[in-house]
C-alpha cells in the first residue's frame, strides 16, 4: 500500500499550463517540481529533506519506502488518467470557500523562508 495523497500532486504538465505556478524562486521564476521524482524531493528539499539537519539521518528504509510511494502514486494516475471518451461518466463537483485565502505559490528562498521556503 501507499499513503494515497501522493497520488494527488500535481504533475509537471500540469503545472506549466497554470498562469500561476505552484512554487517560485526569490526572483518569481517558476520551478517545476517532479512530484513523483524522489531526486525532485531531495534537490528541493520536500519532505524529510526540509528539515534542517534530517538529510544526514534518514534511512536507507525511509528513502526506499517514499520512492516505492511515489512509484506507486504514479501508477495510479496513469490509470486514472486513461478516462475513457465514449462513456458518460457522472458529473463531478468542486468545492470552493471564501472563508480563507488560499495560497496561490511557495517562493523557494524568499524573503520570508522558513527552513528554505516562503
Amino acid at each position: 500500500t501507499f499513503p494515497s495523497y501522493y497520488s494527488f500532486f500535481p504533475r509537471i504538465e500540469t503545472q506549466k499550463r497554470l498562469s500561476e505556478p505552484f512554487v517560485v524562486s526569490s526572483d518569481r521564476k517558476p520551478i517545476y517540481v517532479d512530484y513523483f521524482n524522489i531526486n525532485d524531493w531531495k534537490k528541493y528539499k520536500l519532505g524529510l529533506w526540509g528539515i534542517p539537519g534530517n538529510e544526514m539521518i534518514i534511512t536507507q528504509q525511509q528513502e526506499d519506502h517514499l520512492r516505492n510511494a511515489l512509484e506507486q502514486a504514479t501508477k495510479f494516475r496513469l490509470l486514472v488518467d486513461k478516462a475513457d471518451p465514449s462513456i458518460d461518466y457522472p458529473p463531478i463537483a468542486v468545492l470552493a470557500s471564501e472563508s480563507h485565502p488560499t495560497l496561490i505559490c511557495i517562493v523557494r528562498d524568499g524573503p520570508q523562508s522558513v527552513n528554505g521556503y516562503d
